[in-house]
């Protein structure tokens, strides 16, 4: 006993023709569209008949199964086709002649409403059969090209998200270089936050202005670099009654460029106007009084960028960029494009 909705030439041959028609049953579909798209043949069915096999329709047929009664079942996903033999199936054989009869048993209501296939339907398939399968077949083609279409869109998309992965990948990557350079500039400045006296020497070398010279300009007043003095690394520089906490300045704008570099890393929005205001705070509240105790709030002594002490002053904006100065482009840029273009506090 055959069940298999589908046969093609050679496989169904071959294994139908190892039995002799007095001792096997086929029991299969009978469907213009299954003969139309190739999924069944007509040639086979008309084979078999004509070899004198009896050969049955049951409708709506899916199950693949062979059987000898009381001896060995098989039940599996292979149909009796040239795909049945190239495609991933599974079949379960059993010779258990409980499990043998437990198929039979449930096979016996199919076989009850099984018909017969003759020969006369055979032959009226066949000469019907030709334009249908034309159509058929053009439709195939058209399902065909649109499948490929449509894979073709799905593969570009799949590429396209890919090279969008990449690219983020690679930023992050960047980004991920430039913070960590960025961070061993900083500390290459200031080992575990500490400020030397150098540093802060060199900070009011660029950033100190004569604003009485006798040449009527606003000249460099470098020459306070020398009056740098502190304990423990809290580096100052006196103007009159006030100082200028250099070393705190330092450590406040390199923390705030930190925070920035750990914001810019993670891809979270920036607002580079807002970090060089709080850069430009960091300089302008580092003073304290004739007391030594830093003031509160901020400096309220401005003239433009400068914190005047006197005829002397803090240029601000030359502050921020020596703090920025030597940071890589991709970070610093935005900043000292703020910073050059004059925010206020």
């Amino acid at each position: 006993m055959i069940c298999s909705p589908y046969l093609t030439p050679r496989t169904a041959l071959s294994v139908i023709q190892a039995s002799s028609p007095e001792r096997c049953e086929i029991y299969t579909r009978f469907s213009i569209e299954d003969f139309a798209s190739g999924a069944s043949s007509l040639p086979v069915l008309k084979s078999i008949l004509q070899d004198g096999y009896a050969v049955f329709e049951v409708q709506a047929l899916h199950a693949k199964i062979l059987l000898a009664s009381k001896q060995f079942a098989s039940i599996g996903s292979q149909n009796m086709t040239a795909r049945g033999v190239r495609n991933r199936e599974a079949t379960y054989c059993t010779e258990d002649a409980a499990e043998v009869a437990h198929v039979e048993q449930m096979l016996e209501p199919w076989l009850d409403s099984a018909t017969p296939i003759t020969e006369a339907m055979v032959e009226d398939a066949l000469r019907l059969l030709p334009p249908v399968k034309k159509a058929f077949r053009a439709a195939q083609s058209a399902a065909a090209e649109m499948e490929a279409e449509i894979r073709a869109a799905e593969a570009e998309r799949l590429e396209t998200t890919k090279r969008e992965l990449n690219r983020r990948n690679e930023k992050t990557r960047s980004r991920h270089l430039a913070a960590k350079m960025a961070r061993k500039i900083i500390d290459a400045q200031a080992p575990n936050g500490q400020i030397s006296r150098e540093l802060a020497q060199s900070f009011i070398r660029r950033s100190t202005f004569w604003h009485s010279h006798s040449s009527g300009h606003i000249v460099s007043g470098r020459g306070h670099a020398k009056r740098v003095y502190g304990v423990a690394g809290d580096w100052k520089v006196d103007f009159g009654a006030n100082s200028f906490l250099v070393g705190r300045a330092i450590r406040r704008c390199f923390r705030t460029v930190e925070e920035y570099i750990d914001k810019w890393e993670a891809g979270q929005p920036q607002d580079a106007s807002e970090t060089v205001r709080q850069l430009r705070r960091d300089v302008n509240g580092a003073v304290a009084g004739y007391d030594g105790v830093e003031l509160s709030g901020y400096y309220s002594s401005l003239s433009g960028n400068d914190m005047m002490f006197g005829t002397t002053s803090i240029d601000i904006k030359f502050f921020v960029r020596v703090v920025l100065e030597g940071l890589p482009e991709e970070i610093s840029a935005p900043l000292r494009d703020v910073n050059e273009a004059q925010v206020g506090i």
